[in-house]
């Protein structure tokens, strides 16, 4: 098993054999995850580092969310043999009157689809926290003119 968030472990289904002639530095990496793959007739192995994943999640959440990658966080940690994520970040209402429930599912769909395709896991529970409105997602409603500040005054 190796640790993964706040020391949970990841199960060992989801680590790769080593090399036994890999150099010792190589071989032990406990801030690394290692991604099942075809099995290749290159000696040596894969390994991809949990901020890696987490990365790779973020970005298909933020993606999902209609935010930027750099405003969802996203936890990853063993669930049962497959790796849970949760990820928390601002969301932007469908244009479509989609309400943030359903943006919510959308995001968790994509998750389980294109993050667990690109991550190469298996993705066990997916929990989205919708933490408030991405950026430009205000409204688009007009302020009517009698409520604006005027951008000129004179003052005495």
């Amino acid at each position: 098993m190796t640790p993964v968030s706040g020391g949970s472990p990841v199960p060992a289904s989801t680590t790769s054999t080593s090399d036994p002639a890999a150099p010792d530095s190589a071989r032990h990496d406990s801030a690394a995850v290692g991604v099942v793959g075809s099995r290749s007739p290159i000696p040596g192995r894969v390994t991809v580092a949990e901020r890696a994943l987490r990365g790779v999640l973020a970005a298909v959440a933020a993606e999902q969310l209609g935010s930027r990658a750099g405003d969802v966080d996203a936890r990853i940690h063993d669930d049962r043999g497959r790796l849970a994520v949760a990820v928390t970040g601002p969301a932007r209402p469908g244009t479509s009157g989609e309400t943030l429930i359903e943006v919510g599912r959308r995001t968790r769909e994509g998750l389980a689809a294109e993050g667990a395709r690109l991550a190469g896991v298996q993705l066990g529970a997916i929990r989205v926290r919708i933490s408030g409105l991405a950026s430009g997602a205000a409204s688009t409603t007009p302020i009517p003119a009698s409520n604006t500040i005027p951008t000129t005054r004179r003052v005495r």
